[in-house]
């Protein structure tokens, strides 16, 4: 998994030479659907990740602020990278899988120890 931002300046200035769904990302991003700083996690084949992905749609929906979402998305791709390491995903992960991820928003030296 991937962390990406959205960066609506960008979007604009490049729509020429995106793809034909450029005016689409656009549109989007004028109507503030998608908000300006708003973290998306992506994975290999470029796609929202499930279920980090919703979970950072609704905190921008709920009006978090950008640095909000990117410090807790960036504690969940941990935790997620964590759990794959231990041959879990973040659905079934058990309260064990939490209590041994520990102090990953505190980036523990447990979990350093294991990248």
């Amino acid at each position: 998994m991937d962390l990406y931002f959205v960066k609506r300046l960008l979007a604009e200035r490049y729509s020429d030479v995106l793809s034909e769904g450029s005016a689409g990302v656009v549109s989007l991003l004028e109507r503030r659907v998608i908000p300006d700083g708003m973290p998306v996690v992506l994975g290999p084949d470029i796609r929202p990740v499930e279920p980090p992905a919703s979970w950072v749609r609704h905190l921008a929906h709920l009006g978090r602020d950008p640095e909000t979402m990117r410090s807790y998305a960036r504690v969940v791709l941990r935790l997620a990278e964590f759990l794959a390491w231990r041959g879990r995903d973040v659905l079934p992960a058990t309260e064990s899988d939490l209590l041994a991820a520990g102090g990953i928003g505190s980036r523990s030296e447990r979990f350093r120890s294991i990248r």
